[in-house]
């Protein structure tokens, strides 16, 4: 009797996992941005897949008294594509009593 007793508690199935609870969330907060037309709330589509990032560098020298060397062409815009330059950094160097006496960065539209 002993041996059937300890065989079937061995036997016995086992709990049932809990049923899942339905959860609801109530009475939502609404979140009003309240913003004047002097200061927007800056918005951007970064998930755009026309913002494709693209750098490039471009290198020119001067010729002793020369004011310049010329275009330096960073290369062409693709057809369907617009170029939207939003950061441009220069640096120059130049040997003992000289001096910079103008720096000038220009895009052109040759598509007009």
């Amino acid at each position: 009797m002993l041996a059937f007793f300890a065989l079937s508690s061995a036997t016995q199935a086992a709990p049932s996992p809990p049923s899942p609870t339905n959860v609801n969330v109530v009475n939502t907060p609404n979140v009003n941005v309240v913003n004047t037309t002097a200061s927007p709330v800056p918005v951007r589509d970064v998930d755009n897949p026309a913002r494709q990032p693209f750098q490039a560098e471009a290198v020119g020298g001067f010729a002793d008294g020369a004011s310049t060397t010329g275009d330096i062409t960073i290369g062409a815009v693709p057809a369907g594509k617009r170029l939207v330059i939003e950061y441009v950094s220069v640096f120059g160097t130049m040997l003992p009593g000289q001096k910079m006496i103008r720096a000038s960065i220009q895009t052109e539209d040759v598509s007009i």
